[in-house]
């Protein structure tokens, strides 16, 4: 039960970005060189599929707020019920869809401190859904990828009220030393700073930067393919995804008074924990394949309905628990919508 002073408790550092979403056939996907589980920046040959689907050609389309902290803190702030608990922090552009991202968000409950870029549109992420659910994320970051420290500075009474902050491994790569300075607030003041891995492309491609932000970190997510393409970009060899777990836990931390803790996801197979020293296994829930609509936020309604529990003080076994029910609950729908109604 959240109690007072609760307000901008959860802070997350987002890529704001809109979410279009269409079923489509596995020759779409060759077209454009696309997987059917993946998660991409988008190149040239990506130009012209934009181009169509922000046309308003196409009417089945379904669109929405989305990106994957920003998704994550809109489940977390759903569970919370309680208004202004949840601060997100980014930069939209100066255009109707930016606007429509806030005006979503803020219903929600949501604190929104979006910095306005005049030059690059709102990002936008494609998201293709394929046979079985699969899904293909391709995401044209325009003024997500546009932050300023700058901006920071003028939100940073949130900052000092927050007690856990989160990021993505997408915006390592952000201008200024914004990551970097969250993570040092935190250290300095003994609070949570997590961090999800996103990508296997983040695990190796950003490895570097990575490893030196996951310094600060004392809570990690990621999914198995994550968790093994970091293992393979470190030279840590054949082990199991719960080694490799253990294995991020001991990574070189600046947090002497506590040890990180990792989660890790695996799909239909249990949810590693590795919490003080010790590796646990957290079965999901059984789903039917036919009653999964929608595969691609599920990652985040699992993070955000462990952060949910995280910030009221909960035990890490409830924490796990509700992620697992937020992740079922998202696996029945399509993108991250949200249910009126709350658990």
């Amino acid at each position: 039960m959240m109690g007072t002073n609760t307000r901008g408790r959860l802070f997350g550092l987002v890529h704001p970005l809109w979410d279009i979403t269409a079923h489509v056939e596995r020759d779409f996907l060759d077209k454009y060189q696309l997987e059917a589980n993946n998660a991409i920046l988008a190149a040239e040959i990506h130009k012209e599929m934009f181009e169509e689907f922000l046309s308003e050609s196409r009417p089945s389309l379904e669109h929405g707020p989305g990106g994957a902290t920003q998704n994550a803190l809109k489940v977390a702030q759903w569970y919370i019920g309680e208004p202004g608990v949840v601060t997100s922090i980014g930069c939209v552009g100066d255009d109707k869809v930016g606007r429509k991202i806030v005006e979503c968000l803020e219903d929600i409950g949501l604190n929104v401190h979006y910095m306005v870029d005049r030059e690059r549109p709102t990002g936008v992420c494609i998201v293709l859904v394929t046979e079985g659910a699969n899904r293909s994320l391709v995401t044209r970051l325009e003024a997500a990828n546009r932050y300023q420290h700058e901006h920071l500075n003028k939100v940073w009474e949130s900052v000092e009220k927050a007690t856990i902050f989160y990021l993505s491994g997408f915006v390592l790569n952000l201008p200024g030393d914004t990551v970097l300075t969250l993570g040092k607030h935190a250290v300095e003041h003994n609070k949570t700073f997590s961090m999800n891995l996103s990508a296997p492309y983040v695990c190796t491609v950003l490895k570097d930067l990575l490893l030196n932000v996951l310094q600060y970190c004392d809570l990690v997510f990621g999914n198995s393919d994550e968790a093994l393409a970091l293992s393979a970009a470190c030279g840590w060899g054949e082990i199991s995804v719960g080694e490799v777990a253990e294995k991020i836990a001991h990574l070189p931390s600046l947090r002497s008074n506590r040890e990180r803790t990792v989660v890790i996801t695996q799909q239909e197979q249990p949810v590693l924990l590795y919490h003080d020293s010790v590796l646990s296994e957290f079965p999901v829930i059984p789903i039917k394949h036919e009653d999964i609509v929608d595969t691609n936020c599920a990652g985040d309604a699992f993070v955000g309905g462990f952060l949910s529990v995280w910030v009221d003080g909960g035990q890490i076994e409830g924490c796990v628990s509700r992620g697992i029910r937020a992740a079922n609950m998202i696996l029945r729908s399509s993108g991250c919508t949200l249910p009126e109604k709350r658990e």
